[in-house]
């Protein structure tokens, strides 16, 4: 092949990677518009409900605890959405015999008998969902030309939510923790839980974390780690717990922006910005052990990683139908092959397919649910 032909067929390809460059910013502005004006994707995760689980019993030199021995506690006030939540509190309590519904005032921070919390989001969660100005939300809603979609989170979206731990007796706690990410779709003027794969996807899509202190200097991110709360599932030890002391807890959440953010080094191999991150750093940089997590994420978690569990993440609209483990693009994940041989045409292509798929998970959330509803759910146990 003569030099001409070789310069000719390499700008012919990056021409080629520039239409791929542009139709993915193309398509991540479409999700963003979608999120926002065409059909308010998850309005309401200022939706968390604590729930208590009395029904644990011990065995052995464990000594199990009622719910008299802990105590959740949380802040907050009224919010935008309170309507959302106080119409699916209604739906699972038809005769009203829920505390939620007995209440003259919108919430109070924990129910009467302080075994469960309504969580209301703070303005840090960064979802708008948080107001002391507004009383009765509704009437706001109806007589306003207010929009829920102003206080949507959307793809890049994220926040923290705070809660404490109040031992009502002394000794070793361990607490075993089950958050739910629950996604809701207005049917026949209801909110009814979304579909099986809109739930998948939003477990993916939508992620959780528990802030840990990896250093003395807990107040700078930098010094901080995360476990990634894969499955829902996490614990949380006291030692030594105090009587009536108060133990703080911080989940951090995040809905990346898109699929480079998780797979993707700030620099590439040649130590130049990445141009596909569009500006923005990988998700979780300022952890201590942010990289790591991310890889767990991508490809090292054997159980819940994009590489192992491909339906939580991926979605073709023509075969409508989530991807599947033996997708051959997913190989390109593996082992950070996408940071150190991004050059690499396979790889691209990959990335570029990849990415395509992991928007169109995001828009299949879109098209699915209007609003979200954490559940935190705990089973305490007081260790001899």
């Amino acid at each position: 092949m003569s030099q001409d032909k070789r310069i000719i067929k390499s700008n012919e390809a990056n021409e080629n990677l520039e239409t791929l460059k542009k139709e993915k910013r193309k398509t991540i502005y479409h999700i963003i518009i979608i999120a926002i004006v065409a059909i308010i994707v998850i309005i309401a995760l200022c939706i968390a409900w604590f729930v208590s689980n009395t029904r644990v019993k011990g065995t052995g030199a464990t000594i199990s605890a009622d719910m008299k021995s802990v105590e959740l506690k949380t802040y907050g006030s009224a919010g935008i959405h309170d309507d959302l939540l106080k119409k699916i509190m209604a739906q699972e309590n038809p005769t009203g015999n829920s505390w939620y519904q007995k209440l003259t005032n919108a919430f109070l921070e924990t129910s009467p008998d302080k075994y469960s919390v309504n969580w209301l989001l703070s303005d840090q969660s960064k979802v708008g969902n948080y107001s002391n100005k507004q009383l009765d939300w509704e009437k706001y809603w109806k007589d306003s030309n207010n929009k829920r979609e102003d206080y949507a989170i959307e793809p890049g979206s994220n926040g923290r939510l705070q809660f404490s731990v109040v031992p009502k007796t002394t000794g070793n706690i361990t607490l075993n923790m089950q958050l739910s990410l629950i996604p809701y779709k207005y049917q026949d003027n209801k909110l009814k839980e979304a579909d099986e794969t809109t739930k998948t996807f939003t477990s993916g899509h939508i992620l959780f974390f528990l802030e840990k202190s990896g250093s003395s200097n807990a107040g700078n991110e930098s010094a901080t780690n995360l476990e990634w709360i894969s499955n829902g599932s996490f614990t949380l030890n006291i030692p030594d717990a105090q009587k009536d002391k108060e133990y703080s807890y911080t989940l951090y959440w995040c809905w990346p922006q898109n699929f480079a953010e998780i797979t993707l080094a700030e620099k590439n191999e040649l130590n130049k910005e990445n141009e596909f991150l569009n500006g923005r750093k990988p998700i979780l940089s300022t952890y201590a052990n942010g990289a790591d997590v991310r890889d767990a994420i991508a490809y090292a978690d054997s159980l819940y990683s994009m590489v192992n569990n491909p339906q939580r993440y991926f979605y073709s609209n023509l075969t409508q139908l989530p991807l599947q483990k033996e997708q051959p693009e997913l190989l390109k994940i593996k082992n950070k092959n996408m940071q150190i041989n991004f050059s690499d045409k396979e790889t691209k292509d990959a990335f570029v397919a990849l990415s395509s798929y992991y928007n169109q998970a995001d828009q299949y959330i879109g098209s699915h649910a209007n609003c979200l509803r954490v559940k935190l759910e705990m089973q305490p146990r007081i260790q001899d």
